[in-house]
């Protein structure tokens, strides 16, 4: 350790800090700040490799350090290694990323972390603990790969277009101008008593869908066989069907529904999940016809053939963009799943067939093979075709999809090309704006956003898949970060996707 006035002072100051402390083997936890401080190479990295936990894990403060003669470096390193109560874990990796002294720290506290041996017993939570240490790591020395960082696009662009969408979703164009100027909601609406972009009914079932995705691939990984992704995601959806019925103290009470459980346990875990926000009545009531089936041990192998309705709202299609995480060569059957997934609530064939288009897009945005994206929902289009070409509602579809590739290519305003397409309520017209508004600004994930949201129709449906979309297409680091700060949840969505990527790159 290098030794000067200074380091010993903060020597002592982290003795007497961290005396009574332990670490999670029950080991003195002053061993973990001495061992950070003997690996650097300055006086002041050793300062704050010696204090990076103090201000976090006891009573003194950074006005203390002050005032006991840190240098102003010293003091902005600490105030950025302090992880502050509701900082989503990756933002606050990412906001201390751009100061040198709190970077070098922190590499070596994740990488001494992250060191199992130094457990007695190593269980399944100090494994998710690595992991999670190990995508700092990643993040901090600029090698997330291009996979993982589209995944979290995908997600998290998703939840983006929805956030901004949500406010305005009911209301009208005029209505919405007069609120917001005539160009409309341009950044998040923060809620009043969180002060978070909230997330509405489409994002919370994306997650259920996400989970249900994981839970699929996770097994095949570890035991080497799975059920069909659609299996896992019914399970998962009644996850999502319990938050919105029950509060989080009485799940907590509750006895738990083991294959529910497998599927959406994460996310059951999460309190702010437990909120309703504009639930769709369709999803409510099919849920429940799912339920009824598992009770009485009715085993539905299709939910495309197994009609319990004929819904084609968008509640199906605006929740599947997951399903295209599935690392596969077989697009007819990742299409189909798409589909069904989808028809677990809206079993009108343009309630699930949109479905299947959607995740068609997202797969070839996620593992690019060299196409543009009007190539890729070209390509999404034709599968879709010929899969459904007996159903006698193909043409509807092709046709919108066809509308949205052509409008977007022309020179009229946005508003007008949009009311073109529909409003969004009906999953074909939700879709379709989606596409347009991705195709028109492919390489402006912002302006993709504002567009897909700023109409009458379900803004936040059409916004949320077309974030899906482009998230997907440009990956979560190009986003501007307005999306990414303030917004409800991000923390869990961005431990969602790297789980999936962990998973789809075994």
């Amino acid at each position: 350790m290098l030794y000067t006035p200074l380091t010993k002072k903060a020597l002592m100051i982290s003795f007497n800090a961290h005396k009574n402390q332990t670490d999670k083997s029950g080991m003195p936890y002053v061993y973990h700040p001495f061992h950070l401080a003997e690996q650097m190479d300055s006086e002041y990295a050793v300062c704050v490799a010696l204090l990076h936990d103090v201000v976090e894990d006891t009573d003194m403060t950074l006005e203390d350090l002050r005032e006991a003669g840190f240098p102003p470096e010293v003091i902005e390193a600490l105030a950025l290694m302090t992880h502050h109560d509701g900082v989503p874990y990756m933002d606050y990796v990412r906001r201390l990323s751009g100061n040198p002294l709190a970077k070098q720290v922190k590499l070596a506290d994740l990488r001494h972390n992250s060191d199992l041996t130094r457990l007695d017993y190593v269980d399944d939570t100090a494994r998710r603990r690595v992991e999670k240490y190990q995508q700092a790591i990643d993040l901090l020395t600029g090698k997330v790969p291009v996979l993982q960082d589209r995944i979290r696009g995908c997600l998290i662009g998703g939840a983006a277009g929805d956030a901004l969408g949500y406010p305005v979703e009911f209301i009208s164009e005029r209505e919405i101008d007069k609120r917001y100027g005539s160009g409309g909601i341009q950044e998040y609406e923060m809620s009043r008593y969180s002060h978070k972009a909230l997330i509405s009914d489409d994002t919370q079932m994306t997650l259920f869908s996400a989970a249900a995705v994981a839970a699929c691939i996770t097994r095949a990984n570890h035991r080497g066989i799975a059920a069909d992704p659609r299996v896992y995601a019914n399970f998962a959806y009644q996850g999502w069907l319990v938050t919105q019925e029950m509060s989080f103290d009485e799940v907590r009470k509750a006895e738990k529904d083991n294959q529910v459980d497998i599927c959406a346990g994460f996310l059951m875990e999460q309190p702010k999940l437990y909120a309703r926000r504009a639930p769709g009545i369709t999803c409510l009531s099919a849920l429940h016809t799912r339920k009824r089936q598992r009770e009485e041990k009715i085993y539905v192998n299709s939910y495309v053939k197994d009609v319990i309705n004929n819904s084609k709202g968008c509640g199906g299609v605006m929740r599947v963009a997951p399903v295209g995480m599935l690392n596969t060569d077989d697009m007819d059957l990742l299409d189909r799943e798409g589909a069904e997934f989808a028809a677990i609530t809206h079993c009108h064939s343009l309630g699930y067939m949109p479905g299947a288009v959607l995740t068609h897009v997202v797969h070839r945005c996620l593992y690019r093979k060299g196409q543009t994206l009007r190539e890729i929902v070209e390509e999404a289009r034709d599968s879709v075709a010929r899969l459904y070409a007996e159903d006698e509602h193909i043409g509807t579809l092709v046709d919108i999809i066809n509308l949205a590739i052509a409008l977007s290519e022309n020179d009229a305003p946005d508003l007008q090309n949009i009311h073109e397409l529909g409003e969004g309520w009906i999953a074909e017209e939700a879709l379709a704006i989606a596409l347009y508004c991705c195709l028109r600004y492919p390489d402006d994930f912002s302006k993709c956003l504002v567009v897909s949201v700023n109409h009458k129709g379900d803004s936040d449906s059409t916004g949320a898949i077309a974030g899906n979309i482009l998230g997907a297409w440009s990956g979560y680091e190009a986003m501007d970060n307005k999306w990414k700060q303030n917004l409800e949840l991000s923390d869990v969505m961005l431990e969602l996707a790297d789980s999936i990527y962990g998973e789809v790159r075994k």
